[in-house]
């Protein structure tokens, strides 16, 4: 595999010791942070980091203001093509628990409009926590993986799927009574089901990639596809973030590519921001999309 996804990867473990951090300093003062606020900062310093080390990282927004401000599309360069990620954000509460993994969208769980917006764009779908805690016999625990330190849990994913089946009760969450649905803990999925983000990066771009989603997938029959680069940043409903006549040639208006037509059909899940990381770097470095 090629230098970039690791100097990106060794960017994110920093990053995901900044969240840590972020949100020890929130709760030690009593402060208030959120998602949206956390998602928007990790954008912006991912972007801004990734330029002044020239690494190949993109940013895109949705045009339409109607989005979730928590969810992000993730695409990354396989040597097969661009693989999804999609991932719904969630915050660790202050009893290392994520209570908002059980919220729901007119009358509907988030998760299943998570897992359906996968299947349908052919992607993985994830949950991207945002984690602190001051509990120490968790930090060991997490220290005992052995392959992190413990603030490197600070950013981390996990299958969605895995989490349906062992919190929502599988595959009828509506069947349930609400009340003895269980709400996922930090210890319940870290470290052995839920890791850092980077590593998911480094698995999901191995040279074995198609092996590896078939162990992923199983016993789930979800059929993936790899997009191209002119899917990803060709279609009218994503548009670059700063002026974009004199930083990006990407053309906005392909109203007629398959990604679009998809985007526009979804429903439910509707990512405000998307992450494009190629694997080579004499692609287009840095880029930032806002919509102003």
């Amino acid at each position: 595999m090629a230098s970039e996804p690791l100097l990106i990867s060794d960017l994110l473990y920093e990053y995901a010791t900044r969240i840590w951090n972020r949100i020890r300093y929130s709760r030690i003062r009593n402060l208030s942070i959120s998602e949206t606020i956390l998602t928007e900062n990790f954008l912006f310093d991912f972007w801004y980091q990734a330029r002044r080390d020239h690494l190949p990282v993109e940013i895109y927004e949705a045009k339409t203001q109607k989005r979730d401000e928590n969810a992000v599309e993730i695409y990354l360069e396989t040597n097969r093509g661009y693989l999804l990620m999609a991932c719904q954000a969630k915050l660790i509460n202050k009893f290392n628990k994520y209570p908002s993994v059980r919220y729901k969208v007119k009358n509907e769980y988030q998760i299943d409009l998570l897992l359906r917006y996968g299947e349908r764009m052919g992607g993985l779908a994830f949950y991207l926590f945002y984690n602190y805690t001051d509990d120490h016999e968790l930090i060991e625990k997490l220290e005992k993986s052995g392959k992190y330190k413990h603030s490197h849990f600070g950013l981390t994913v996990c299958n969605a799927e895995l989490i349906k089946n062992a919190f929502f009760g599988g595959k009828r969450p509506r069947l349930l009574n609400p009340r003895n649905l269980k709400i996922p803990r930090l210890k319940d999925l870290h470290p052995l089901y839920a890791f850092p983000l980077p590593e998911w990066i480094r698995i999901l771009t191995n040279e074995n990639v198609i092996d590896i989603l078939k162990e992923i997938s199983n016993p789930v029959d979800t059929k993936f596809k790899f997009y191209s680069k002119d899917e990803i940043t060709g279609n009218y409903s994503w548009e670059p973030f700063l002026p974009a006549s004199n930083i990006s040639r990407v053309n906005t208006r392909k109203e007629g590519s398959s990604l679009y037509k998809k985007t526009l059909i979804s429903s439910g899940f509707k990512p405000k921001y998307r992450i494009v990381l190629p694997l080579s770097s004499k692609q287009r470095v840095g880029n930032l999309y806002p919509v102003l």
